[in-house]
This record gives structure tokens, sequence and C-alpha cells, in this order.
């Protein structure tokens, strides 16, 4: 019995070495590859596609031979409108633009996420006492702004429960909405981007989270032109290697003591104050999902066609999304870290909202 169990310790001290020796053997094989540039959206130094900054940060793209070369945009439509002229090869945010596009006719591909949820709606203190249901927006003047996916949401879910608010006011920016509830100019404001956190300096009071209606809503995801889906899918595959390998380092086993590592690399990468970076990555108002979430994207398109804020056509939309390059990447990492638990437990939840 003692030879057993001593052979036993052998061969389990020999399979553990093993396990680590595949995952050096793997990383040191990754040095040699060919480096493949992506050139990447993004709106000054806005932290929203925060784990594709980080996965930069961390030099996570350099191991797994990707080059971002960050392509300023002034708004997403700028964004919309470089992928299809082929000046850019990843729109890592928006949703709306990028449907409208397909709409319209441009042949893009919605192929990962970035943000789920995001939404807030903001009221004075004075008006949140009376906030006990949805009957609380009767009559209501409500602030929003047009690109934004969680006042949607509640418009529907407004819609289907037959409260009528007075007005729904369409803003140029989550800061003007702030302002017009507090100004009295508006009653309620739906904000997105972390501007909760600026509703709470200004005396204002958070009433809810659009996901405690409508858990893991599509916010941000990651969109590319056909050419690119076609002729980079390598790249697109590694750059989503990449952005899991940081959404583990920031949100895994190990996260917490990593907390200050990831809140110090994208405050110094966008010059914000560091309590609101801290706020947008890990207030959990914001959920950080790199999951394209197909299903939720087809949701959200009937309710954008319905209220007529993308025309309806007969394009077919699931010609448009892709969940495969997400797939890949969870399973190339699931193999080369067999230990990483988060990566199969990512894979084996990969239908949840994907069919």
């Amino acid at each position: 019995a003692f030879c057993l169990l001593s052979l036993a310790l052998v061969l389990s001290g020999c399979s553990n070495h093993k396990q680590k020796n595949d995952a050096a053997n793997a990383e040191n094989g990754l040095k040699s590859r060919e480096t493949m540039t992506l050139r990447v959206g993004q709106t000054g130094k806005g932290i929203k596609p925060a784990m594709q900054i980080l996965a930069n940060e961390l030099g996570y793209m350099e191991e797994e031979g990707i080059t971002l070369e960050w392509i300023q945009i002034q708004n997403l439509f700028d964004g919309t409108t470089a992928l299809d002229q082929d000046k850019m090869d990843v729109l890592p945010m928006g949703i709306i633009p990028s449907l409208s596009s397909i709409a319209s006719g441009s042949d893009f591909v919605i192929y990962g996420g970035t943000i789920a949820e995001a939404c807030e709606a903001i009221t004075t203190a004075e008006q949140a006492e009376y906030y006990q249901d949805l009957s609380f927006f009767e009559d209501k003047i409500i602030a929003c702004m047009r690109p934004e996916t969680g006042h949607l949401h509640m418009m529907a879910l407004l819609d289907e429960a037959n409260i009528k608010p007075r007005q729904w006011i369409e803003l140029d920016g989550f800061q003007v909405c702030l302002e017009a509830v507090q100004k009295g100019t508006a009653d309620v404001a739906f904000v997105n981007s972390g501007f909760g956190f600026r509703a709470d300096q200004m005396g204002l009071v958070k009433i809810f989270d659009v996901g405690e209606y409508f858990p893991n809503n599509v916010c941000c995801r990651q969109t590319t032109s056909r050419k690119t889906f076609e002729e980079k899918r390598e790249a697109l595959i590694r750059l989503q290697m990449a952005n899991l390998r940081a959404y583990h380092f920031a949100f895994g086993p190990d996260s917490e003591s990593h907390q200050d590592i990831v809140v110090d690399a994208l405050t110094d990468f966008s010059g914000l104050e560091r309590d609101f970076v801290e706020y947008m990555i890990y207030s959990g108002v914001l959920k950080y999902e790199l999951d394209p979430a197909t299903d939720k994207v087809r949701d959200f398109y009937e309710i954008v066609t319905a209220f007529d804020t993308i025309p309806k056509t007969d394009v077919d939309l699931d010609l448009h999304l892709d969940y495969s390059i997400y797939q890949e990447a969870l399973e190339r990492l699931s193999e080369r870290y067999p230990d990483e638990s988060m990566y199969q437990e990512l894979l084996d939840t990969i239908h949840r909202d994907n069919s």
C-alpha cells in the first residue's frame, strides 16, 4: 500500500509538473509567432473598452502577437464609417450605430462583447422617495441620450406596462441629462458610462440599475467588417484571447489582489480620477462581458426597430452575428491553461445567450 501511495504521489507530481511545463512551453511558443496589427477605434482616452486597454497595458496583446493601432474617432457613427471605408478593423464600442449600419446595408459582423448593462436611472433625492415601481414614470419627463441602450429597454418596458411618461427628451450627453434633472427640466435621467458616480457628486440619487429589469442587457459590442472578419480572423481570435486574459486578471480568482493594478493602469492610461475609474470597473454597474450574446442583440434589434430608432429592413441579422471567434479564443485558452477554470466555465455557458 505504501508503494502504491508513493507511486501515486510521484505520478501526481509529474502530472502537475507537466501541466506547468505545458503552460510555459505555450507561453514561449507565443514569442515566435508572426505579429499582426489591428486598427481599433477609440474615443480620446475613454475606458469603455477597458479589457482591450488593460490587455494592451499588461502586455497580453504583445504576447498574443497583436499590435494595437488606436484609431481616434469623434463618435460611434464615425467609427462605423471608418469600418465601411476599411480605415479601421474593430469598433469595440456601441451597438446602435452598428445595427443601424447593418440595416442600411453595411456588411458588418458583431462578434464579441465589451460591456453589458451599465445604465442607471437618476433623479433628485426628493423624487426618489416616491419611487416604488414603474408607475413612478407616469407623466414624468425623462432625459436620455439617443445612442444609449438602457433607456430603450426601459421605453419598451413602460410601453408594455401601458405607463405613459409625459415626454422623452434626447440630449447631447449624460452630463447634460444630469444637469436637466438638477435644474428641474427633467424628472429622471437614464445615464451610462459610469455617470452614476457623477450624479452622486451632484447630490442626485440612483433609484435603480436597468440591469435589475433586464439582466445582462446588451451595451457595447465588438464590430468588424466582413473583409476583416474573413481576412484577419486569426488576428481577431488572438485579440479576443488577450481580452479574455485581461478579464481573468481583473475578475478572476485572484482579482482582489489585482484591483489596484487594474485601476492604476486604467487611471494612468485615461488621466481620469482614480475613484471614477474604480467605479467604472468594480462597482458592478458596468458588466465587462466579452461574450457577444447574439440572442440579446437580436432582442435589442427588435426593440430599436419597433420604436423606429432604426428603420426596419429586410436584412437577415443572423448573417451579421458570430460567436465562433469568442468560442475559439476560449477553447485555445482552456487548452493552454487547464488549471484556470474560468475559461472553461465561460465556454460551458456560451449557449446561454448564443443560439
